[in-house]
């Protein structure tokens, strides 16, 4: 079981909500990575109140700026 920091200060300083919502994906990622997790797609979209397409689309883009970035755990949808 791994613990997240879905909130950070620094966070709300970060203009626009889906650069926000990058910036806490990474964290979290981070986080379960050091303790040696991998979350699912929809345990991130569940603890950012958001869907998995989100999650999904937010994985596309974060993978393009950080290529060593582990995935979720899952495959993504069609």
């Amino acid at each position: 079981q791994v613990l997240w920091t879905v909130e950070a200060p620094g966070d709300e300083a970060v203009p626009g909500k889906a650069e926000r919502r990058r910036r806490r994906i990474l964290r979290l990622l981070r986080e379960a990575e050091d303790r040696g997790g991998r979350p699912t797609y929809d345990r991130l979209a569940a603890a950012l109140g958001v869907d998995r397409r989100t999650i999904e689309r937010d994985m596309r883009r974060l993978r393009q700026e950080h290529p060593g970035l582990p995935p979720p755990r899952g495959k993504m949808s069609e």
